[in-house]
């Protein structure tokens, strides 16, 4: 029985292999055996066929099953998750790593299941599956040959199993005060309040983790909440009520599922589409003297302005070049009320007051990243990967001073290709090349100062993307996370673990940052990393 119930968590985990393997094998058979069996092997090919159709959509009730009959106790607990990009009933599935610890010997045990494994046994409800937590031990019964094989116990005495019930017993009371707001002197109602309270002060009051309890215990019931407002919306598309319910609960769950980060979500705002406020593939931010967040999207050529509340004020379309090109490549605002946008070879000048062109400066080079210093002077960078010039322009266009070869001067095997670049307020200036992931740190001459070190626990940054806001703080995107470090290199806050492109810091201490097609905005006001 263990090696069937290992074959039907092996056709559940690959569906579509599972599928195309059986109709090869039934049409193999049909050519290469002999005519006596070949009745007989179309016959297993179509009941395995059904089989595999079957346990694919209800297989997990069997397997369950048997796993928590056959199977081998242990202690688990969830490292992390991350989407995947498969979808079921149009729902993102979830890859949860866990680390298994036997019972009976100490090695452990490191594997993985999907949230569409449904592979929780026990359970109150055969519709929601809340799993655990990162960071919260639940208790399992795996199979020891294919540990992949393995059911997560809803209703014993674990951390995971007391969460539960705390969830339970909590939306009950939620029901109950409910009823009691139409009926405020009913009796039974009130005893049973009482009741459910207890029970619940039982199981948390003890609990030295009751606050990750109760964080669970609101993401879920946020997420449970966003779930049925989604169902809403798909019969009520235009209600904005419901997308601004939407929107709050989707603030409240990021804002816990970024439990590591010291700093407040305060709005998301964008949004797929080309219309007024919506983004299309949103790579650029930064903010002009009023506060005012300008975004561009990296095709389209559009920018658009919102205030610090993600409101709409207004969009400009930046001029395409002789090749119909708009694309973006650098945004920059500064303190006179001015907007550059690099694209192609020109530098586009944009009054945020009304969103008018001012001027364009033209050049031979590609420009990439842009910046603005204190005085309001311009630096930017070539995007060739041959020249590596830096250029320092006044407001007017003017060339103040030509940096050839920045990159090559201080290490000639760097081509310099996909390049940031960030200015601190003493006007060092600060450029990040992904060819070597360093940051290259250079003083106003163009003379090239050290390589900035990142002190954090010993652990390499992979880095991405650098920019620099006007206390002198550094933010770093990588593919490890994403992080804030004083210019000395020493780590200050983790932020949340977004895929953004880029950022900017408004005066206000917030912090925006594009991801896809949404910009997030966070308050880092006097938070540190201890």
């Amino acid at each position: 029985m263990i090696y069937i119930t290992i074959l039907l968590v092996i056709l559940k985990s690959h569906p579509v292999l599972s599928i195309l393997g059986c109709i090869l094998f039934g049409i193999i058979s049909q050519i290469i055996f002999p005519k006596k069996i070949k009745l007989h092997l179309l016959k297993f090919s179509i009941a395995f066929f059904v089989i595999i159709i079957a346990n694919i959509f209800v297989g997990h009730f069997l397997t369950n099953m048997l796993i928590d009959n056959l199977g081998e106790k242990g202690e688990a607990i969830i490292v992390d998750n991350s989407p995947t990009s498969n979808q079921y009933n149009n729902r993102t599935v979830y890859r949860y790593n866990v680390m298994i610890k036997p019972t009976n010997y100490s090695n452990v045990i490191s594997t993985y299941f999907l949230s569409s494994d449904f592979n929780i046994i026990h359970n109150d409800s055969l519709n929601q599956y809340y799993y655990p937590s990162t960071g919260i031990k639940f208790n399992v019964k795996y199979i020891k040959t294919y540990p992949k094989a393995f059911v997560i116990i809803a209703n014993d005495d674990s951390d995971y199993a007391k969460q539960l019930k705390i969830n339970k017993y909590s939306t009950e009371k939620s029901t109950i005060e409910n009823q009691l707001k139409m009926d405020p002197e009913n009796s039974v109602l009130k005893e049973k309040l009482e009741e459910l309270d207890n029970q619940i002060h039982a199981i948390s009051g003890n609990n030295s983790a009751n606050s990750e309890y109760t964080t669970q215990l609101q993401l879920n019931e946020y997420s449970v909440k966003a779930s049925n407002i989604e169902d809403q919306l798909k019969l009520d598309p235009e209600n904005s009520t419901l997308k601004k319910k939407l929107e709050e609960l989707k603030i409240k769950i990021l804002s816990i599922n970024n439990n590591n980060f010291a700093g407040e979500l305060v709005a998301i705002f964008g949004g797929k589409g080309t219309d007024s406020g919506k983004l299309n593939d949103a790579r650029y931010i930064t903010i002009d003297s009023d506060n005012n967040v300008w975004i561009g999207d990296y095709i389209d050529g559009r920018i658009q302005e919102f205030n610090n509340s993600g409101e709409f004020i207004k969009a400009i379309q930046i001029n395409a070049d002789k090749n119909d090109s708009k694309l973006i490549k650098g945004l920059a605002a500064d303190m006179n009320g001015n907007l550059y946008v690099s694209s192609g070879k020109t530098i586009q000048k944009y009054k945020t007051t009304d969103g008018s062109l001012s001027a364009t400066f033209s050049g031979e080079d590609y420009y990439g990243p842009l910046a603005v210093d204190k005085d309001n002077n311009i630096y930017l960078l070539t995007s060739s990967a041959l020249e590596n010039t830096l250029f320092k322009l006044s407001s007017d266009g003017t060339i103040l001073a030509r940096f050839n070869n920045i990159i090559k001067k201080a290490n000639n095997d760097d081509p310099g290709m996909n390049t940031n670049l960030s200015l601190d307020s003493s006007g060092d200036i600060y450029i990040f090349s992904e060819y070597n992931k360093k940051i290259y740190v250079y003083n106003s001459n163009g003379e090239f100062i050290k390589y900035l070190d990142l002190k954090f626990n010993n652990k390499d940054i992979d880095i991405e993307t650098i920019s620099i806001d006007n206390n002198d703080n550094l933010y770093i995107k990588s593919f490890t996370g994403n992080y804030k470090f004083d210019l000395n290199g020493n780590l200050l806050n983790v932020l949340p673990t977004k895929n953004y492109y880029s950022t900017a810091i408004d005066s206000s201490g917030n912090i925006y940052m594009s991801q896809n097609d949404d910009v997030f905005e966070y308050n880092l006001n006097n938070h540190t990393q201890e």
